[in-house]
């Protein structure tokens, strides 16, 4: 008894889901904490705006995982795969 090949993928629009999910959630977090938080006009100096930057590159990143799909050097059962194909 043989399984099918995509027994077990997940799909490949949801690889970047929690990616994109996890990235809105540190930009948002972080950049409601740098406009909630009364800092004395030092908004536009602050070092969480790094923090907020990288979520949002996280989110376009997972964003791009979820359209594009799979690299070549994504391996079935997590993780990568540097060998040659």
């Amino acid at each position: 008894m043989s399984a099918s090949p995509t027994a077990g993928h997940r799909s490949a629009h949801h690889r970047g889901l929690a990616l994109a999910l996890g990235g809105l959630i540190i930009a948002a977090g972080f950049a409601s904490f740098i406009f909630l938080v009364p800092q004395a006009d030092t908004v536009t100096r602050s070092p969480l705006w790094i923090a907020v930057i990288w979520g949002a590159l996280m989110v376009g990143y997972g964003v791009y995982r979820m359209i594009r799909g799979d690299s070549k050097l994504d391996h079935e059962h997590g993780g990568t795969n540097s060998e040659p194909q």
